[in-house]
């Protein structure tokens, strides 16, 4: 899952750096709003019915039928939505309104269902191909053809996405092609809880991008989208470390050993992104970011919260205490929101998008951390990194009295490297013993 998941995410971190070292920072804008309208667009025609039949696949109990029905009823809103976009893109032309006809795509993708049956590898090669065809795509066509990088963008997108749809439906033995539900709307109204918590969930990623855009210039999106990705990136390694244990993410010590795993790595991202940002900013854009080191500090830091949690949301959605996801994640969309809207009236604009996410990622760690085990929540992760932090001591002293460079930052990643490996090799490689649930 690692290998396949993380290709397709160096494939994006690739194609991201390659556009901004060689045009200017609107392309990686636009390229940033298009993936931010995909993230929120398959976020409506989810809306909760994805994450539902997941957790009725898990339980195994008639999933087939449910599957069945979740997908008409998906077919049905994407054909409101093509409907919509197409009347959008005759009212004003802006090729990035193209990406409303893929919709029909996205909604026949079935392989979230990979991971409620236990096939996470199989999910993760498809995801791949998903990812890499339109990365990889975009990258021949700028070297060898004088075509739109933007359009042929999309079109590779949706190429990825029927691709993943279809091998999918031959993976879980259903049909690819369904017909749309006129019961669409009761079957989405039965899960909109969830949806709630699906659509905030992606809006505090990339999809703030797409609400940003009303108050930020394309370039300024396009350069906060240069780090946004690796927030992503971080994202979805917390993601395998979930779908890793999808089935039983329910038990308390499979919870526990996700967070744990999660904090190591929030904890090796502290040397690069807090420690030595500006070097890792440097290595990565040269000049482009020079002065903007704050950005990536922030987001190091939300990073670093978010890895405390991994497990927490979607042991809720299990555990169907819907309400729970519902108040944290439309707490810190709100906030996040109110948050890039005043940053965007001050000086310190560059910063109102990474300082709304990590004012989000801390309201998500109290609400949903606080709601899910009370106090005993933060009492157990809190020990484990009191456990992580002696390193820290080793690495502050490394950043403090010696040149700050490449040389260093190695040495502080290779310190915490081998510190993790020696003292907590067991929640690394050991699966865990289910005791309680």
């Amino acid at each position: 899952m690692a290998l396949f998941t993380g290709l397709a995410q160096l494939s994006s971190l690739y194609l991201l750096n390659y556009l901004m070292e060689n045009f200017d920072a609107e392309v990686s804008g636009q390229v940033g709003l298009i993936d931010s309208m995909v993230l929120m667009l398959s976020g409506v025609i989810s809306f909760g019915v994805q994450l539902s039949i997941n957790r009725n696949v898990t339980a195994q109990k008639n999933w087939r039928s449910n599957y069945n029905l979740g997908q008409s009823s998906r077919v049905y809103v994407s054909i409101i939505i093509l409907a919509a976009g197409l009347l959008s893109i005759l009212w004003g032309w802006d090729k990035t309104k193209l990406v409303f006809l893929m919709a029909p795509f996205v909604a026949l993708n079935g392989d979230y269902a990979l991971y409620g049956h236990g096939k996470p590898i199989r999910a993760s090669m498809l995801s791949f191909f998903r990812v890499g065809i339109p990365n990889f795509g975009v990258l021949a066509i700028i070297w060898f053809t004088d075509l739109d990088i933007i359009t042929a963008y999309i079109v590779l997108l949706a190429v990825g996405i029927f691709n993943s749809g279809f091998f999918a439906s031959k993976i879980n033995e259903v049909s690819y092609l369904f017909l749309p539900s006129k019961k669409f709307l009761r079957f989405y109204l039965k899960y909109y809880k969830v949806g709630i918590f699906q659509m905030s969930s992606a809006f505090l990623i990339t999809g703030i991008l797409w609400f940003s855009r009303l108050f930020y210039e394309l370039a300024v999106i396009g350069l906060v989208y240069g780090i946004l990705k690796y927030f992503e990136v971080f994202k979805g390694v917390m993601r395998i470390l979930v779908q890793s244990y999808f089935k039983d993410i329910r038990l308390n010590t499979i919870a526990l050993k996700i967070d744990k795993f999660g904090m190591i790595i929030g904890g090796f991202l502290i040397i690069p992104t807090i420690f030595y940002a500006d070097v890792t900013l440097a290595l990565i854009y040269e000049q482009t970011y020079k002065g903007l080191e704050w950005m990536m500090m922030l987001f190091g830091a939300a990073m670093v919260v978010a890895s405390i949690k991994p497990s927490c949301d979607i042991r809720l959605l299990l555990m169907k205490r819907d309400n729970t996801n519902v108040l944290g994640y439309l707490s810190a969309g709100i906030l996040a929101m109110v948050t890039v809207m005043i940053f965007s009236f001050s000086d310190y604009y560059m910063y109102g998008i990474p300082s709304a996410i990590l004012l989000a990622e801390i309201t998500l760690l109290i609400i949903l951390g606080y709601k899910e085990s009370g106090m005993s929540f933060f009492i157990h992760r809190l020990t484990f990194l009191l456990k992580l932090s002696p390193i820290f001591i080793l690495i502050l002293s490394l950043y403090l009295f010696t040149p700050k460079g490449i040389i260093s930052l190695a040495t502080g990643c290779a310190l915490y490297i081998l510190f993790v490996s020696v003292l907590f090799r067991k929640v690394i490689f050991d699966r865990p013993v289910a005791k309680n649930t």
